[in-house]
């Protein structure tokens, strides 16, 4: 059982459930004058010019429910372009209705070189965060909260700004160095409000330590960032360093690694995998920063986050069977 500095180690084995380009070459003819070299455009034009022809604008659109935000809507606009899978400029707001508070992030990322493999980026925020997203998703937990009173997230509000620094010369491989410089605080349950659940009310939302938190970071990832449909394994590594020789109210160093598989085996069956630990090598972890597993996400037939230490080690595994055409399926 995982405690404040001791390894934990939880296994679970859960069953049955539901064109390429062709430069064209030029053949040597000294009777004739070199053709004159071609210059590409710039890709970023003047105000007069607009935008290039590749940047696509889309708008960003979201809502959201927890117990500590309420039911909060989220407007945004975001330019894309082809080089590069992160925005080239966004921003969006965020009205959390229950606490009656604005949040905000915005941001911006630069690719170098015609076929981008450094991208530079930095984003400003004041939002709601958590370090849950691993254990289940926005939209997942936004239905439970909705329709069970259970909200499977704990958060609290983190507002300052990163910035970063992104090798990538492929799909499969990215190495990002970058920092962050943020004050955490606690929030506190502001809701009842569901269709239904077994309690009247939300569970509390654990107060954090309040602080300033200034981290350096170094990520690295090997395979697809999204598994594709036919398979794939794909596994990354995160180190996270706060305190000396960075400033701020905290003092660790820590890491952890994911690796996903999956294995299509026929249409309507898959086997998925997931392995993911971590450890702290220096100093303590503060309360937010704790690795919690039980429950949904991590380990099943156990109550929610019943194990807690700064040192953990999970792997999962499913059989997922579509047991009817349609978006129903058993795990």
């Amino acid at each position: 059982m995982p405690s404040r500095g001791r390894a934990c180690i939880l296994i679970v084995l859960l069953g049955t459930m539901p064109s390429l380009s062709h430069a064209a070459s030029l053949q040597p003819d000294s009777t004739k004058t070199p053709p004159p070299r071609v210059v590409r455009s710039a890709e970023w034009e003047t105000l007069s010019t607009g935008l290039p022809e590749e940047t696509r604008f889309r708008k960003i659109v979201g809502l959201r429910y927890n117990r500590v935000d309420g039911p909060a809507v989220t407007l945004g606009a975001a330019f894309q372009t082809g080089r590069g899978p992160a925005p080239a400029l966004f921003a969006q707001g965020t009205y959390a209705a229950s606490r009656e508070r604005g949040l905000y992030e915005a941001g911006f990322s630069i690719p170098f070189g015609d076929r981008p493999e450094i991208i530079a980026g930095a984003v400003a925020f004041r939002r709601t965060a958590t370090e849950d997203e691993w254990i289940v998703s926005e939209g997942e937990n936004t239905i439970f909260a909705l329709l069970a009173r259970t909200d499977y997230r704990d958060h609290y509000e983190s507002d300052g700004g990163r910035a970063y620094l992104a090798w990538a010369p492929g799909s499969d491989f990215e190495i990002r160095i970058g920092g962050r410089l943020e004050d955490q605080r606690s929030l506190s349950t502001r809701t009842r409000v569901a269709l239904t659940g077994r309690h009247p009310v939300f569970r509390p939302n654990p107060a954090i330590q309040d602080g300033e938190e200034q981290a350096f970071t170094v990520m690295a990832r090997i395979g697809p960032m999204t598994l594709p449909l036919r398979g794939g394994t794909s596994g990354e590594a995160l180190y996270e360093r706060s305190g000396d020789p960075l400033q701020g109210d905290f003092e660790y160093g820590r890491v952890r690694g994911m690796v996903r598989h999956k294995i299509r085996l026929k249409p309507g069956m898959e086997f998925r995998a997931r392995l993911v630990g971590g450890s702290t090598l220096t100093g303590s972890l503060p309360p937010q920063k704790l690795w919690y597993a039980g429950g949904i996400g991590t380990l099943r037939g156990h109550d929610y986050k019943t194990f807690v230490g700064d040192q953990f080690f999970v792997m999962n595994a499913e059989l997922y069977r579509r047991a009817r055409h349609g978006p129903l399926a058993l795990r």
